[in-house]
């Protein structure tokens, strides 16, 4: 497998005041939404939102030497969009590591009274400890930023190197993938404290009079299969036929070894049996049914949610199928998938002249 999948331990919104609404002290850690925010009342009143997202140390150190286990590898966040308001034609996202340590809370949007117990725009921790995001004489290397009178909303780490950003139209899916890979390696190796990072609008956005709507993404308490992850992906597939020959035009494709019922916590790997569907006579000791064939090298696995249809892994250079001399295989770790769900594999062979997808309705289900 080239493709894992770890979730944060923490998450939560920073909220600047809105208007007359106070909500600078107010804590959402157990909200089931992260949100970005940009509106405008007057010309002097304009108001945004900020989300910090964490990956425990520990869990990125353990993938990288237990389960990755080379340097070549990519890390992205990933976040699943729900539904969203009022958007501008043009929307852009920017995310930097965090420089300054804040606590959850368990506060969510909606909390009357309001919640104060963990992170907000002014406070990094519960509000009773008093301890506020720096808003001036920052650290070398370090700043933050917020509108009007709403001093607050994080401290970040400015290296250009550690950021990433994007931009999005109207027409476009609001899920967000962002490569943290230079980032992820400076937590991984302890260079820069670990304290998770900070997904805003551009400072130019959130402080230009045009309104740019609400984006809302799943956060990791939602009831959903769409919590937001840091998504590692290598290649570590290995190409060798030995004496087997390749396939013709038509096949059979069985996956051999496919118990239906997984832990979550266990690892498998699987063998597909290929054959030819009329394979030539000869004179043999065994029947020819039961020899098997190579497949091409640029050959894929996806595996789909089997409800919504929803893919998990897609067809592309991290889910190619390895071979041996005993045919195509492949390693899947379901520590990356998220349990109580079932899902299905599906096949995809590239050809020198044509392509071949198989989808035989090979389900299984991760259990907890």
């Amino acid at each position: 497998m080239a493709r894992y999948f770890i979730f944060p331990d923490k998450d939560s919104t920073l909220y600047e005041d809105k208007g007359v609404v106070s909500r600078k002290n107010l804590n959402t850690g157990k909200d089931e939404i992260l949100q970005l925010e940009k509106g405008i009342i007057s010309s002097t009143d304009i108001y945004n939102s900020r989300f910090l997202i964490s990956f425990k140390t520990s869990d990125i150190q353990d993938v990288i030497n237990t389960v990755i286990n080379t340097s070549n590898f990519t890390a992205s966040l990933k976040l699943y969009t729900t539904e969203n308001f009022s958007l501008g034609q043009t929307q852009s996202i920017e995310v930097f590591p965090v420089a300054e340590q804040w606590s959850n809370g368990t506060g969510h949007t909606a909390d009357q009274p309001q919640k104060t117990d963990g992170v907000s725009w002014v406070y990094r921790t519960d509000k009773n400890l008093d301890q506020q995001w720096t808003t001036s004489s920052f650290t070398t290397g370090t700043t933050g930023s917020w509108t009007g009178s709403n001093a607050g909303g994080g401290v970040w780490y400015t290296q250009s190197a550690w950021a990433s950003n994007t931009n999005y139209d109207l027409v476009d899916n609001f899920d967000l993938t962002l490569d943290l890979t230079p980032a992820v390696v400076e937590h991984y190796s302890e260079s820069i404290s670990n304290y998770g990072f900070i997904v805003k609008r551009p400072d130019y956005q959130e402080r230009s009079l045009e309104s740019l709507g609400t984006l809302n993404w799943f956060s990791r308490n939602t009831h959903t299969i769409y919590p937001p992850a840091l998504e590692f992906k290598w290649d570590d597939s290995v190409y060798s036929t030995g004496s087997l020959s390749m396939i013709g035009e038509e096949f059979d494709l069985n996956l051999k070894n496919n118990t239906e019922i997984y832990n979550r916590n266990s690892k498998k790997k699987f063998r597909l049996f290929v054959r030819d569907k009329f394979p030539a006579r000869t004179f043999a000791t065994e029947s020819i049914y039961l020899t098997g064939n190579a497949i091409p090298s640029s050959s894929f696995y996806s595996i789909r949610d089997a409800y919504t249809e929803e893919i998990v892994m897609p067809f592309d250079e991290y889910s190619k199928i390895s071979h041996d001399s005993e045919g195509p295989y492949f390693n899947i770790d379901f520590q990356g998938i998220q349990p109580e769900r079932y899902y299905r594999f599906l096949f995809k062979l590239k050809f020198s002249d044509r392509t071949e997808i198989v989808d035989d309705k090979y389900i299984f289900k991760v259990v907890r």
